[in-house]
């Protein structure tokens, strides 16, 4: 347990800044990103600070089912003849449930691997780990068709750092299972 990293202090800070003095054309757009970033710095220090293992279990589950929920959603729009249609005359530059494709793109780049180690490498019965399953293929396919880049990148680096945690952790599981020799 340990306070909130300069980094977030930081782009709240910006976010604040930029909210103030941006353009009254672009206030909405400086207001919900500074939004978001608030968000995330109430939702950093709740996980932290006032929930317990299993209060964090069922808060990971409500945001596994938030990203699915927006990602079905957006699946549906994004079948529909007309909004096709629309995407076409625009050039595919869509908001989505949760805000721009961007946004989204990096909510997904966020919960994919979280739902992919959790589905993998969860202790969880048969039944949940079927549902983490639906999860990462919600989840994965609505992160490829956000069509945002950096999501992508985002997203690969987030699934990197996921296989070398899992190489470690297996790493010294087994040399902790070795025999030792006096």
């Amino acid at each position: 347990k340990r306070p909130p990293g300069w980094e977030l202090l930081a782009l709240i800070l910006w976010g604040g800044v930029s909210f103030f003095l941006t353009d009254t054309d672009l206030r909405g757009m400086a207001g919900a990103e500074l939004l978001r970033l608030v968000a995330g710095g109430v939702a950093f220090l709740t996980a932290a600070y006032a929930l317990e293992p299993r209060e964090r279990h069922v808060a990971l589950t409500g945001l596994l089912f938030m990203g699915c929920t927006i990602a079905l959603l957006d699946f549906a729009r994004l079948g529909s003849t007309k909004e096709v249609g629309e995407l076409a005359r625009r050039g595919y530059h869509s908001s989505s449930a949760f805000g721009t494709h961007e946004s989204v793109g990096s909510l997904l780049a966020l919960l994919f691997p979280v739902s992919l180690g959790v589905a993998l490498w969860g202790d969880l019965p048969e039944k949940p780990r079927w549902v983490a399953y639906a999860a990462v293929l919600i989840l994965g396919f609505a992160w490829i068709v956000a069509r945002c880049r950096s999501a992508w990148l985002g997203g690969g680096v987030a699934l990197l750092v996921l296989v070398l945690l899992a190489w470690r952790t297996t790493k010294n599981s087994h040399q902790a299972r070795r025999p030792r020799n006096f």
